[in-house]
């Protein structure tokens, strides 16, 4: 008699192979997802940031001297009218996302801090510096804009700053010990 059927072995074998590949394939697709809400955080950390320079160009933000450094919510900055400050992982905390702006001998250089209610973020990262392994999980350290005062150190590139002059629309940071 020729039985035309699948052993138990190989209908096992079968179902293995599937179960792997279905591991694989769940695991790179995660994967990729992650990798698109962190560089859509980083992107729109660069356009709340291009919004701030541009600003700067037109003469519509405080001047700073050398040495000095100017903080500015990125509330104040909407990308677009439909801008509810969500991101990929939750909603921006804004008292804890502005960018700062330095000069250095008049060569300004803009970093960016953000956290969302997730606790993801971007911490003192510098515009040309940015990228997708920026955005951290497990934020714990960014000082909010309303609790900003003279014992507050803010590091960027390795340089403190701290408080100088503070309003409710900016706050201005010299280095330390200039």
């Amino acid at each position: 008699m020729n039985n035309k059927g699948y052993t138990l072995i190989e209908i096992l074998a079968v179902i293995l192979l599937i179960a792997v590949v279905s591991t694989i394939a769940v695991i790179s697709v995660s994967s990729n997802i992650d990798f698109s809400k962190r560089s859509s955080y980083v992107t729109s950390a660069r356009q709340y940031i291009e919004k701030v320079s541009e600003a700067r160009a037109k003469d519509r933000l405080h001047d700073i001297k050398s040495g000095e450094a100017l903080i500015i919510p990125i509330e104040k900055y909407k990308l677009d009218t439909s801008d509810d400050f969500s991101t990929p992982f939750g909603k921006l905390l804004l008292d804890y996302c502005y960018v700062v702006m330095t000069n250095n001998n008049n060569h300004y250089a803009y970093y960016i801090f953000m956290l969302d209610d997730k606790k993801n973020g971007i911490v003192g990262v510098e515009y040309s510096k940015l990228d997708s392994d920026s955005v951290v999980d497990g934020v714990e350290s960014i000082i909010g804009f309303g609790n900003i005062n003279s014992s507050s150190r803010i590091v960027l590139d390795g340089t403190n700053y701290v408080l100088d002059t503070a309003t409710d629309r900016y706050i201005v940071l010299t280095k330390e010990g200039a």
